[in-house]
Parts: structure tokens; C-alpha cells; sequence
């Protein structure tokens, strides 16, 4: 992962005081390059324009939830470490918050609890792959094992009770989460 200076981070934050505290943490940390954006529908539009390596995105914008943004980025940005902030830690969060592939889920506290969160978990990452890895379910994990292995769809799909469509479903989770486009790069990407 590149030195934490030459990350470019994203703020989609409506509370512009929130944001302000939140870039100035992420400063005294040693991050150098942020765009803030206040609104869900421009945050929209710089994704599909910009790349950035650390999103962060408030759960609440006022124009829209924040949470529907993460399969947009990914679609795009599928590397992009992507961090939400919730008044809630509800299971239900977190679970679509995973699945939707976020980096974490952060409480919306001080900002400066905030900056030192993402900083720990972009530091730990090593390029964010371990990280992206735990997301993965048990499932997901296994099928994962077993396309490294060789097997086609189906032979997964016979071995593991489970029906193709379903086996086809973890993987295109596999593949998001991990941020790669087939099998290959994603066999790959384990063994890097």
C-alpha cells in the first residue's frame, strides 16, 4: 500500500462540521489529499469521474443513504477501501454493510476516533486484501478454496450440496468483495 501521504480520500459527509473535524484527524495522522463532498447526488457523479483509495461515506446524507453508494463504487473502484459511518451497530447494518462491500462499518463518534479507525485498518491492510479477504462468509471462503483448487461450477455445486445458480451467486459475492472480475484474478489474488 502506498504511504499514507499519497492516499487519495474521499469525505461524503453531509455535517460539515463532522467533516472538517474528520479531515483535520485524518491530517494529524499524516493523510495529505481529500475531497469532501456534502451532497449524495455530486458524490455520485466524482465517483464515476475520480479514483480514490479511502472513501468514507456517512450512512445519513439528507439527499439519500449513503450505504447504496458501495455497489457504485465497487463497480468502478473495486480497490477502493470503503469506510460507512452509522449512529447504528445494529447486526442488520453491519450484515448489508458487509455484503455490500464496505471495508467496516465505523460509529459515528468523534471525528478523531474516526480518523484513527480507518488509519489502523489502512495501515493493517498491506494493500487491503487481508482485510477484503475477512469478508468473506464461511461459504464464500470455502467455494473460494475450492475454485483454487479447480473445480468448475458445477463440480463445486455437486460436492457441496448447493444448487449452480447458488454457487454462481458466492462467486459473483467473492469476486466484489475482493475486489476482482473472474476466478482467475481472484486465484491470483490469494496467492499474492
Amino acid at each position: 500500500m502506498a504511504a499514507l501521504s499519497e492516499l487519495r480520500f474521499l469525505v461524503i459527509i453531509s455535517e460539515s462540521e463532522l467533516s472538517s473535524q474528520l479531515l483535520i484527524a485524518l491530517k494529524g495522522e499524516g493523510a495529505r489529499k481529500f475531497d469532501v463532498i456534502p451532497d449524495f447526488a455530486l458524490a455520485i457523479s466524482t465517483i464515476k469521474e475520480s479514483f480514490f483509495d479511502c472513501i468514507v461515506i456517512d450512512r445519513d446524507l439528507g439527499s439519500g443513504d449513503g450505504i447504496v453508494l458501495a455497489p457504485i463504487i465497487k463497480r468502478l473502484n473495486p480497490r477502493s477501501a470503503i469506510f460507512l459511518l452509522s449512529t447504528s451497530a445494529r447486526w442488520a447494518t453491519i450484515d448489508a454493510a458487509k455484503e455490500l462491500g464496505f471495508s467496516a462499518l465505523l460509529k459515528r463518534e468523534s471525528a478523531a476516533e474516526i480518523a484513527s479507525a480507518i488509519i489502523r485498518i489502512v495501515r493493517s491492510a498491506d494493500g487491503s486484501f487481508q482485510s477484503k479477504l475477512e469478508l468473506l462468509t464461511v461459504r464464500e471462503r470455502e467455494i473460494l478454496k475450492d475454485i483454487s483448487t479447480g473445480k468448475r461450477t458445477l463440480e463445486i455445486s455437486a460436492t457441496r450440496h448447493i444448487s449452480e445458480g447458488t454457487i454462481k451467486s458466492h462467486l459473483s459475492s467473492i469476486y466484489r468483495k475482493l475486489g476482482v472480475r473472474n476466478r482467475v484474478e481472484a486465484i491470483a489474488a490469494i496467492k499474492n
